[in-house]
């Protein structure tokens, strides 16, 4: 991670504000990048090293390629084989892994759905989605690492910003994460449940819950995802 001395941190920090408000484009689903952005500014950490956990396309809803875009590099992972290599001939400078992320290491069976967003290795998601009319295209069988397992044998170092968006195994993931080994300033995970009609949407305040338990705060939400920031990286800014 790169920390700036103060003074240099401030003067990059107007210089990257005025270039920001001449050009800023956010690829995300509702500005989380742009969000994101500003926190990891705050925090002194202007080129983040990121970890994108269900990164499923190069440029569009992507939490992380702003930050590729501005020089930064990381770790896509994405289950789909056929999103996969779309996200390595794009994005060159990541690591892209080909695997899901669960609580065990060993395979799974990915269930990819006609609206690609939506594929999940949980059978209990994609029986919830067919109910609600989406239509299950085919199974695949992928790796499966734990958290555990991916950061210790594919993070070059701590990432700074981890993207999370696996459909209905975040929690389960979130809770095998091992804090006290790798603690990212940053998190954006997916924190609304899906449904036909948006106003049945329900917030997962168990994700936050969790979070606030491990010491981060929200820093932002856009209804569809929150920004939590580690409550420690913060006090020591």
């Amino acid at each position: 991670m790169r920390r700036l001395p103060p003074e240099v941190h401030a003067k990059a920090s107007m210089a990257a504000d005025r270039l920001l408000r001449r050009s800023a484009r956010s690829y995300s689903q509702a500005g989380e990048d742009l969000i994101a952005r500003f926190a990891l500014r705050e925090l002194g950490i202007m080129r983040p090293y990121y970890l994108d956990i269900g990164a499923h396309h190069p440029t569009w809803l992507s939490n992380t390629y702003f930050f590729y875009r501005r020089g930064s590099n990381g770790v896509c992972v994405e289950a789909d084989p056929k999103l996969n290599r779309k996200i390595q001939r794009r994005r060159r400078r990541d690591l892209c892994l080909n695997v899901a992320i669960g609580t065990e290491d060993g395979t799974a069976t990915l269930h990819v759905m006609r609206t690609s967003t939506l594929s999940t290795i949980s059978a209990a998601s994609m029986s919830e989605y067919t109910e609600l009319g989406r239509r299950e295209r085919r199974e695949v069988q992928v790796p499966m690492l734990t958290p555990a397992t991916l950061l210790r044998e594919h993070c070059v170092r701590k990432p700074n910003l981890v993207s999370l968006d696996i459909e209905g195994i975040d929690l389960e993931v979130l809770n095998a994460w091992d804090f006290d080994v790798a603690r990212p300033e940053l998190f954006i995970v997916e924190t609304l449940t899906f449904t036909k009609q948006r106003q049945l949407a329900r917030k997962r305040q168990e994700i936050a819950a969790l979070m606030a338990d491990r010491g981060y705060f929200v820093y932002g939400d856009t209804r569809v995802n929150t920004v939590f920031v580690d409550e420690r990286a913060w006090a020591a800014t």
